[in-house]
């Protein structure tokens, strides 16, 4: 009986770590995710004046090795939501920001 419950426990685990690691080869790590909003927020706070408002951070599967994961932030300033401005983390390790024509 215990065989069996670890074997089927064993199984659950394998399930698990392997659906993680797909999710992360298509969305990107979230703890490195959530390390670069962090990163970006004091980016923005000191950079630019105006409140800046974070409306998504994509992740590029192209751009992203294993050892480095790009994750790319869109934000726009809080009175003009129609100037967007795409930071990413360029390949000397520091992050940069370029405005997007629309």
């Amino acid at each position: 009986m215990k065989v069996r419950y670890l074997i089927f426990a064993l199984v659950i685990f394998v399930i698990i770590v392997v659906g993680y690691l797909i999710y992360c080869l298509g969305y990107g790590n979230p703890i490195s995710k959530g390390m670069f909003k962090e990163e970006v927020e004091e980016y923005l706070r000191k950079n630019y004046q105006d409140e800046m408002i974070i409306e998504s951070i994509e992740y590029s599967f192209k751009e992203s090795t294993s050892s480095d994961q790009h994750f790319i932030a869109v934000v726009h300033p809080m009175n003009n939501p129609n100037q967007i401005i795409r930071i990413d983390k360029g390949y000397d390790g520091n992050l940069q920001s370029y405005n997007v024509e629309n």
